[in-house]
C-alpha cells in the first residue's frame, strides 16, 4: 500500500490582497496522487524567511500556525487506526477528514447527484463567469439529470461507479417519450444540450481524479441545430400590410411578431418591456434593458418600422395601466393566433416566436456589414462577441425597403 504524505507550506504566490499575509498550504499526496488545501493558518509576509522546511513549522515563539499544523498531524496520524476502509482513501478524502470537512465532503464514494449537486452550488451558482442564463441552463440539466436516476432507480449510484453504460442511458432517456411520467422526448440537439452540462461536470471529477475516465466522453453530441426558416421581404410586407381591422384580437399578436422581426428580442423580453426600457435620446428612441433569459444588457436604436408598432399602444387601456409597452399576451396564446395570422397571409412558412428572430439574423447577416458574432450577441446567441451592448443603426434593415 502506498503511504500518504502531508507537506506544509508558506505559498507565497497567493498572499492576501488585503492584509498581504501568507496562507499556509497544505498538501496531501499518494503516489502520484495529490490535492491542496489552503489552511486556516497565514504568516507575515516578513516571518517567510523563518519557515523551516525540514520541520515544517515556523521558527517563532508565540506563534498559533504551529498548533493549527499539530491538530492536523494528529487527526492524521489517528485516520489508520479509525477508519477501516483507510487503504481505500484517496488523497482527497484524507484532506476532508483531517480537516473536518465531512459536511462538504467530496469522495469517489460520494453519490453521483450528490455530486453534481454540490458541483452546481459550489462552483456554478458563485461562479463570476457563469452568465445568469448558463446558470439556469446547469439547473434544468442537472433536474434532468435527477429524472433520470429516479427513473433507473440509481439515485444512490456512487460517483465512481457511474457508468458509460449509465451515460449513454442518460442521453438516450432524454430522447424518449415516457408515457407513464408524461415525458416527452426531446430532440438531438435539445438533448446534447442538457448532457453537456453534466458531462463537463463529471469532467471535473475525472481533473481532480476523483474518477479514473469521464463515463459521458465517448457521447457524441449535436450541438448545431438544423437551419431555421427565416421569413423573406415580401412575407414581411405582408403581414404589414394585412388588413385586421375586423379581427382586432389579432392585431397585438401580429404586431408583437413583427416587434420582434425588426429588434431581434426574445418574446420573453417584449413580454416584460415596459416603458421606462425606451426613450429618446438625439432624436432616435433607444431600448435599453437586460435580457431575460441572460442577464446582459442591451442596447439599440430602434428602426422607424419598431417606433411604428409601439406607438400603436401608448393610447391602449393595458399599457396605460400596467406601464407596459405592449399588451399582456401569453406565449401559448401567441403561437396559437400566428398560425391563423400565417394563413389570413398567405404566408407558407409555419409563424412562431422563434422564427422572428431568426429572420432579424438574417435581414442583418444580409446587409453584409454587421459581424456575426455582433448578431449573435444581440440575438443572445453568444455570450461572448463585440460586447453586451449592441447597438444597430435605424438605416441598417430599412435598407431593405420593408
Amino acid at each position: 500500500m502506498k503511504p500518504f504524505k502531508i507537506v506544509f507550506y508558506p505559498n507565497t504566490a497567493k498572499p492576501n490582497s488585503k492584509s498581504l499575509r501568507i496562507p499556509i498550504y497544505m498538501r496531501v499526496s499518494k503516489g502520484t496522487k495529490k490535492v491542496e488545501a489552503s489552511l486556516d493558518a497565514s504568516i507575515a509576509a516578513e516571518h517567510v524567511q523563518f519557515w523551516n522546511p525540514f520541520t515544517q513549522r515556523l521558527d517563532v515563539e508565540g506563534n498559533t500556525v504551529n498548533k493549527v499544523l499539530e491538530d492536523i498531524i494528529y487527526e492524521f496520524t489517528g485516520l489508520h487506526y479509525r477508519y477501516k476502509e483507510y487503504a481505500d482513501f484517496s488523497p482527497n478524502d484524507v484532506k476532508a477528514k483531517v480537516l473536518k470537512l465531512e459536511a462538504n465532503i467530496i469522495t469517489e464514494s460520494m453519490d453521483a447527484l450528490m455530486y453534481v449537486e454540490n458541483h452546481y452550488r459550489s462552483i456554478v451558482l458563485p461562479g463570476k463567469n457563469y452568465s445568469l442564463g448558463t446558470k439556469k441552463n446547469y439547473r434544468k440539466s442537472i433536474n434532468h439529470f435527477t429524472d433520470y436516476l429516479n427513473f433507473k432507480k440509481q439515485q444512490k449510484v456512487s460517483l465512481m461507479n457511474f457508468s458509460s453504460v449509465l451515460a449513454f442511458g442518460f442521453y438516450d432517456y432524454l430522447q424518449m417519450d415516457i408515457k407513464e411520467t408524461g415525458k416527452m422526448a426531446m430532440s438531438d440537439v435539445s438533448a446534447s444540450s442538457v448532457v453537456i452540462k453534466i458531462k463537463a461536470i463529471f469532467e471535473r471529477a475525472y481533473d481532480t481524479e476523483l474518477v479514473k475516465r469521464n463515463p459521458f466522453k465517448k457521447i457524441r453530441l449535436q450541438t448545431k441545430s438544423k437551419k431555421r426558416d427565416e421569413l423573406s421581404v415580401d412575407d414581411i410586407s405582408s403581414l404589414i400590410k394585412l388588413d385586421l381591422s375586423n379581427e382586432k384580437t389579432l392585431a397585438p399578436y401580429r404586431d408583437i411578431f413583427l416587434f420582434s422581426v425588426f429588434t431581434g428580442l426574445a418574446y420573453s423580453d417584449i413580454y416584460e418591456l415596459n416603458k421606462d426600457h425606451i426613450r429618446m435620446e438625439h432624436g432616435e428612441f433607444i431600448l435599453e434593458k437586460s435580457r431575460a433569459k441572460t442577464g446582459e444588457e442591451i442596447k439599440q436604436v430602434l428602426i422607424a418600422q419598431a417606433v411604428a408598432i409601439f406607438k400603436k399602444y401608448e393610447e391602449h387601456i393595458e399599457t396605460q395601466i400596467e406601464n407596459r409597452v405592449f399588451p399582456k399576451r401569453h406565449l401559448n396564446k401567441m403561437n396559437e393566433y400566428l398560425k391563423i395570422i400565417q394563413a389570413h397571409a398567405g404566408i407558407k412558412k409555419l409563424l412562431t416566436t422563434h422564427i422572428a428572430r431568426h429572420t432579424c439574423s438574417q435581414l442583418l447577416a444580409d446587409l453584409g456589414d454587421i459581424n456575426s458574432d455582433v448578431i449573435n450577441t444581440m440575438l443572445g446567441w453568444s455570450n461572448r462577441g463585440e460586447g453586451s451592448r449592441i447597438i444597430y443603426l435605424q438605416k441598417q434593415i430599412e435598407k431593405r425597403r420593408i
